[in-house]
């Protein structure tokens, strides 16, 4: 499939929820799952510096508190399904440990923090593009990371999906178990969820950092890209 557009936003959810926009990134020719020392390291050192301004992070935090309105905005309650970036946080402070996933996940986990922006990961090859940032149809099913089994989910809920299932539903606070990251991936795509109150600027900073580390240390191939925007006003 053309890749001329792999990530959009539905026309609906710019009218009910403003100036959204997303950054987006797809890796091709993942190197091994085992991260090399220079990734290890490099993780263990990132992990250690951030640990103080996580441990004293407030939840008013301008990045916070954005997918915080967002969430309130859509009906959710922010306290009983938090951002993914909210929710790897409260678990890291909580008990002082970083989640040991996937070399990629696991780099990905560090810039989340360090930008304090949320962000998804899916493997590509189990994906049927396009990806769409929209809402939920009547007792459309989605299966996220953590659940015993699929949920049917509100019809209106904001998701992304492809053409075939739900990846992510309200935003950014659950993937799905089909597409996530697994040692057998080999081409990826990360998208970086800005919401209205956090600065596109940041968003890019984070894409292209990611770009930089999964070049030098996995050997990916960035080979698209893109920022995806609802239109202001």
């Amino acid at each position: 499939m053309s890749l001329k557009d792999p990530i959009l936003i539905d026309p609906e959810v710019c009218r009910r929820y403003g100036a959204l926009h997303i950054g987006w990134r797809l890796v091709r020719s993942l190197g091994a799952v085992e991260p090399d020392i220079f990734l290890t390291r490099w993780i263990a050192q990132s992990q250690a510096s951030l640990k103080p301004q996580l441990m004293q992070l407030p939840t008013c935090d301008n990045h916070i508190q954005a997918y915080r309105r967002l969430l309130r905005q859509m009906g959710v309650d922010p306290t009983s399904k938090r951002s993914s970036v909210e929710a790897l946080w409260k678990r890291i402070r909580a008990t002082s440990v970083w989640p040991i996933i996937h070399p990629l996940v696991d780099l990905t986990h560090v810039l989340s923090l360090k930008y304090r922006v949320s962000t998804a990961l899916y493997d590509w090859d189990r994906c049927t593009p396009p990806i769409v940032l929209r809402l939920a149809r009547r007792d459309e099913p989605h299966w996220g990371i953590g659940d015993t089994e699929p949920v049917t989910l509100p019809e209106g809920t904001l998701v992304y999906a492809d053409t075939q299932q739900v990846l992510c539903r309200h935003y950014n606070h659950r993937d799905a178990v089909p597409t996530q990251v697994t040692a057998d991936t080999k081409n990826a795509v990360l998208i970086v969820d800005g919401a209205p109150g956090i600065d596109l600027g940041v968003v890019r900073q984070l894409l292209n950092e990611w770009e930089l580390l999964v070049s030098t240390f996995l050997g990916g191939v960035v080979s698209d890209a893109g920022l995806v925007s609802c239109p202001e006003g």
